[in-house]
């Protein structure tokens, strides 16, 4: 084997020194000379320093189609006489049985490149650009006896207006496609956009816009593709409404085929009557509360597809809501709800609250995704799809006292002016498990907390309970860890909730606070990311917007699938499905509780675990 490679390695050599011998013999016939490729140069910037089109610099040096430059390469540079006329490039029509196409000079074209993906093809790399296949294989002759192949970086020539229009000839032609005589306009794709939004913006169905870009049969759209949308279609933008659609299954033998319609209105923060102002500014300024709305968006769509391919059959409206009650009345007046099965996403308590009293003449139900403050009992349509700090409290300490053992030494860290209710619930909690003498409770705004702390951290093993753990009780912790040098008696710190900078500062940690201390929490999203089902996700997810999936994209999907499973197998009203077992098809679980004369919420809570040597683990 090792021979083979040496003797393949050689041989490469010995092709490529042939091939430079017949371009010089080349060059003493045309008056060539060489040139030395400097960094970041490519074959275009070369062309031009030397009066020539990029098409004579690569006739020249034809092993570097389609390749990009490195500093060091070297080129032949073909020198005409000025009174001898540049060669032209040869143009040979091709003929097809039903038709003749114009074959398009590229010799002056600017190219991109495009990078091939697994699965892509030669055909639909060709119509995602506009170009036949011919052309495509003209720019990258290559083609003509590899074909493509993952990984190849290919070159796109950028078309002219006429040059486009030339090119959509040649496609009918070659395709056997009728070409419609209704004018085409053609619409540029922009970061993440969908056959879905893009559909709705022309107020067409998304298969009608597969059939005029057929590309998009077997791909989603990409950044910077142009598409043809019949120009009689397009209509008025309401400012109100972002997107509407319906969602038609791919499959109508799938196995949610013969469930019922689903009405589903989804109601978001876009802030779209503040695009002009927000686009040029730095993204950290723009409106988080948008920039929330489209990630969730963005897996609500996912979810919305991935069941439609399966055959559930829905009609999704997409609402802006902004932060406002006025936008809310706007969307109210403007459309009617009377068929409308669920909303999801209005992502305040308040609106949230307001579109429940506004749908409270309707069997609709309203999911509230991220909020904790809704009055459940009191508010019968809604659904909080997050447990409250009360459940989760209550969780953790049902934790708290099947693990712990009897003599173990507690110390409860909280703002005791600011968190009494809480405190009295964890103090009492733990007092049933170890007893009054072995639970102290510190108020972390006391000066002396941090020392009386370090004394019970020094020398024995510890537990620590904290309401809420964030960087400052991260601070009184390592406070006192750093003062007890020598000690290694571990400590466990149980937490109902740990905010972002709480979590940073975990993973922070190092040295002495690092190896003694590990951290119990509640949770209310868990995302096993080993899992099958959450990589085909991630990766459907970054081939079709071009970046990761967030926690609001990843909630988003879950939510919306185990929402629309529930409702789509309920035959006497919701009650039935959601207060039973959720979707094992997602990754977050869901276990819905019933409010007596109210609401629904989800009462499920994850127990993690954290060490900085195993990182993030689910407990219970």
């Amino acid at each position: 084997m090792e021979n083979h490679k040496k003797f393949w390695t050689v041989g490469k050599i010995l092709i490529a020194a042939l091939l430079l011998l017949v371009c010089m013999v080349q060059a003493f016939a045309q008056n060539i000379k060489t040139y030395k490729v400097k960094r970041n140069e490519t074959t275009e910037s070369v062309a031009k320093k030397f009066n020539l089109t990029e098409a004579e610099l690569l006739d020249a040096n034809k092993s570097f189609i389609g390749v990009t430059l490195k500093k060091g390469d070297i080129l032949l540079i073909p020198i005409y006489d000025k009174n001898t006329p540049k060669p032209l490039p040869e143009e040979k029509p091709v003929i097809y049985s039903d038709g003749k196409t114009t074959q398009i000079d590229f010799s002056n074209a600017q190219f991109i490149e495009h990078t091939v993906l697994p699965k892509e093809t030669k055909y639909g790399i060709s119509r995602q650009y506009g170009i036949t296949q011919d052309d495509l294989t003209r720019c990258n002759p290559y083609l003509e006896a590899s074909g493509v192949q993952v990984g190849q970086i290919l070159k796109i020539p950028v078309l002219t207006t006429e040059q486009k229009q030339i090119s959509n000839q040649n496609i009918a032609i070659t395709e056997n496609i009728n070409p419609l005589n209704t004018p085409y306009i053609e619409h540029v794709v922009q970061p993440k956009e969908t056959k879905y939004g893009i559909s709705r913006q022309y107020g067409i169905t998304e298969e009608q816009l597969c059939a005029m870009n057929p590309v998009l049969r077997t791909s989603d759209p990409k950044i910077g593709q142009v598409l043809k949308i019949m120009q009689k279609t397009k209509t008025k933008q309401v400012t109100e409404v972002t997107d509407t659609a319906v969602v038609t299954p791919t499959k109508p033998q799938g196995k949610y085929a013969h469930g019922k319609t689903l009405n589903v209105d989804i109601m978001l923060p876009f802030y779209v009557n503040k695009v002009d102002s927000l686009v040029f500014l730095p993204e950290k300024e723009r409106l988080k509360d948008s920039k929330t709305a489209i990630s969730f968006y963005m897996g609500v769509r996912m979810a919305l597809d991935s069941l439609g391919r399966d055959g559930m059959k829905i009609n999704a409206r997409v609402f802006d809501t902004q932060r406002s009650t006025q936008a809310v009345d706007n969307v109210f007046s403007a459309n009617t709800f009377d068929s409308t099965n669920v909303v999801i996403g209005p992502l305040f308590a308040e609106i949230a609250e307001y579109v429940c009293t506004k749908m409270s003449n309707t069997n609709a139900l309203v999911v509230s995704p991220f909020s904790v403050r809704h009055n459940v009992g009191a508010l019968p349509n809604i659904i909080q799809a997050s447990a409250s700090a009360d459940i989760m409290q209550e969780n953790l300490m049902d934790y708290v006292v099947t693990t712990v053992k009897n003599n173990t030494k507690i110390v409860i860290l909280a703002p005791a002016d600011k968190m009494i209710s809480q405190v009295e619930y964890i103090k009492n909690r733990a007092i049933s498990k170890v007893g009054t003498a072995n639970v102290l409770v510190l108020d972390t705004e006391n000066e002396q907390t941090p020392s009386l702390l370090a004394e019970k951290v020094s020398s024995e093993a510890c537990v620590i309970i904290t309401p809420s753990l964030g960087a400052p009780i991260m601070n009184i912790i390592n406070s006192a860890i750093s003062s007890t040098v020598g000690s290694n008696a571990p400590i466990t710190v149980y937490a109902v909730e740990v905010d972002a900078r709480g979590k940073k500062m975990m993973s922070e940690n190092s040295g002495m606070a690092s190896s003694r201390m590990s951290f119990v929490y509640a949770s209310r999203y868990f995302e096993d990311k080993n899992k099958a089902d959450y990589r085909d996700f991630a990766y459907g997810f970054a081939r079709r917007y071009h970046e990761q999936p967030n926690m609001y994209a990843v909630e988003a999907f879950d939510l919306t699938y185990d929402m629309l499973l529930r409702l789509a197998s309920s035959q006497s009203g919701a009650a039935d499905v959601l207060t039973g077992t959720s979707s094992d098809s997602i990754g977050n679980i869901y276990q819905y509780t019933k409010h007596e004369a109210g609401g629904y919420e989800n009462t499920h809570v994850y127990i993690l675990s954290y060490r900085k040597v195993e990182g993030e683990n689910l407990l219970k």
